[in-house]
């Protein structure tokens, strides 16, 4: 396994815990999609797996060693927000490479090298020179994913990768988050709020509720039952098949 997480448990006061024994784990290129409602602590989970929270009880491990001790193998993506700055792109690609370096250290021609390979690798070597404070929402989130590649990461967390952006730019983002998770075996964690991108695109859902959780399959872990429960949403799930692919298509009816 390369990510595992065993009985993990985080609050932020006794009387209101937030994370109640979680578990599970996560091979080499697959997807991890955690949902659910506002402020139920999905981004309380991705700071414990990142180790800037630490676990109160129970841990995560990258590669059986302690995440706290692993954060070198850990990339980051965060929400796209608009820069002020005006550091080109291909120099906000190579402070992915930051954790390699002393204090006071440039980068180097290999630290350069490599972030031009991550800019390759999600088709935006033409912005290389470009202000990131003239990127539009879609090209900026690329070069946060190309900026976390640059630290060549094993486990790839995004914080809602695809807020923000219309639905062209979204499927596209997550093509290649997809793509790279494949190919270059990194296992990724992201939070969302589609369904439908968690069903098409990830291996696994976690659905959080308070102290209650629910880890497993797309398909099974977003059944009508548990939105309904977890949501308070009436819902539907259709297996169709669309030019020779069988695609489960998701669907909200009504609010309970």
């Amino acid at each position: 396994m390369l990510l595992q997480v065993e009985n993990g448990s985080y609050s932020y006061t006794k009387e209101n815990p937030v994370l109640q024994g979680i578990n599970f784990s996560l091979q080499e290129g697959e997807i991890l999609a955690v949902m659910g409602p506002n402020g139920i602590g999905k981004t309380t989970l991705l700071k414990c797996l990142m180790g800037i929270l630490k676990w109160q009880s129970g841990h995560s491990l990258i590669d059986g060693q302690d995440s706290g001790m692993e954060r070198k193998k850990i990339g980051y993506v965060p929400q796209a927000h608009r820069f002020s700055f005006s550091y080109s792109v291909r120099d906000m690609v190579v402070f992915g490479r930051a954790k390699y370096m002393s204090l006071l250290v440039s980068p180097g021609k290999e630290d350069y090298k490599i972030a031009d390979a991550a800019l390759e690798e999600v088709g935006i070597v033409h912005l290389r020179d470009k202000s990131v404070s003239r990127l539009s929402g879609g090209q900026l989130q690329l070069v946060l994913i190309a900026r976390a590649l640059a630290g060549q990461p094993c486990l790839l967390i995004l914080d809602e990768p695809e807020s923000h952006l219309d639905f062209s730019n979204q499927f596209t983002i997550l093509q290649i988050i997809k793509r790279l998770a494949k190919e270059k075996g990194i296992a990724c964690v992201m939070n969302t709020h589609y369904p439908d991108h968690a069903i098409r695109f990830a291996d696994h859902i976690l659905l959080l509720k308070g102290e209650r959780y629910l880890v497993g399959r797309p398909r099974d872990v977003l059944s009508k039952e548990n939105v309904r429960e977890y949501f308070k949403m009436e819902s539907s799930m259709e297996r169709v098949f669309i030019d020779g692919r069988e695609i489960d298509l998701f669907v909200l009816l009504d609010k309970i």
